[in-house]
């Protein structure tokens, strides 16, 4: 049985042009309220001209691309 967004989960990948070379993550814990903070930069190596990129983010507040 397929789920009710099989459909839709295909078109949340990055195409075969975008391809992700290198992640670099750096998080600070706070233990005391169980949140974190961090910086993420990834690195892509883009094949052919987009309007489109889509990353996943679920629950994260993102402040600059």
């Amino acid at each position: 049985m397929k789920s009710k967004n099989s459909k839709n989960q295909k078109g949340v990948r990055l195409s075969n042009n975008i391809i992700p070379e290198k992640y670099d993550i750096e998080l600070k814990p706070d233990l005391k309220n169980f949140t974190f903070s961090g910086i993420e930069t990834i690195t892509l190596s883009i094949k052919k001209s987009t309007k489109v990129l889509t990353l996943h983010s679920k629950e994260i507040q993102i402040d600059t691309v």
